[in-house]
């Protein structure tokens, strides 16, 4: 159990896309996906966020999108079709292209992935427990954020249109 933990930690930790910036403009679309996950994600992060953590200093709340969770659904169903835990995905495609590809026009965007948590706390806890996935979650040039999950994959992705 405690490999698997190590595992996991090491697994996550390799797995974050940093914030990156440039590009075009989007607007805000709002919910869809299981209502549940949504709220307790984005509750979860903006708790975070709104409080400051681990000497982050407190950041504005995130906004659900829709095209964001979009882009996040896809990626974690090719991983979970795929069975591999990776930044790039189908064709090669890197989190900004995928980004795009859902038709959200970015100037600054993030990814965390992981894999094998079951729940939102966990894998929430997980990634704030990670300093990568952390300065991605804490970032105060992200304004929305979609996420979702595929069999033991997650995705979560921020942008700023």
């Amino acid at each position: 159990m405690k490999n698997i933990l190590i595992v996991l930690i090491i697994a996550s930790a390799a797995s974050c896309a940093p914030v990156q910036k440039t590009s075009p403009i989007h607007t805000s679309n709002s919910a869809s996906q299981p209502v549940n996950l949504q709220r307790e994600m984005l509750n979860l992060i903006n708790s975070y966020r709104t409080k400051g953590y681990r000497g982050y200093p407190a950041v504005p709340p995130l906004r659900w999108n829709t095209r964001l969770e979009a882009a996040a659904k896809a990626h974690s169903n090719y991983m979970s079709s795929n069975n591999i835990l990776s930044h790039t995905g189908r064709n090669g495609s890197d989190p900004g292209a995928r980004i795009k590809a859902a038709g959200y026009n970015w100037s600054a965007y993030g990814e965390n992935i992981a894999m094998g948590q079951q729940t939102v706390r966990e894998v929430v806890t997980t990634w704030v427990n990670s300093p990568a996935h952390l300065k991605n979650i804490m970032n105060r040039h992200v304004t929305e954020m979609g996420a979702a999950k595929s069999g033991r994959y997650w995705t979560q992705v921020f942008g700023r249109p």
